[in-house]
């Protein structure tokens, strides 16, 4: 596999007031974590070069969540195939 590509969106974004915060940390089978999609984008996005095989593990973590709840959606993607 040469590339791995995760995308977290959520409803409450850049276009709607008051916008959430939520962080993607990705970990790879060694636990050896990734913060790439930790900023404050939205969506969050993080391409992954060559990954490591094994199981992956995403946390997603609301930050700032000024609603109380908020909607969220993840994808990911190896070598341009959608995971399910």
């Amino acid at each position: 596999m040469k590339r791995a590509d995760f995308r977290l969106a959520f409803g409450d974004n850049w276009g709607h007031y008051p916008t959430s915060d939520m962080d993607m940390i990705l970990f790879d089978p060694n636990l050896n974590q990734n913060d790439d999609g930790a900023h404050l984008n939205s969506p969050e996005v993080a391409t992954v070069l060559s990954p490591t095989p094994g199981t992956w593990y995403v946390l997603i973590d609301g930050f700032d969540i000024p609603a109380g709840s908020d909607t969220f959606a993840l994808r990911v993607t190896l070598d341009g195939k959608l995971v399910k």
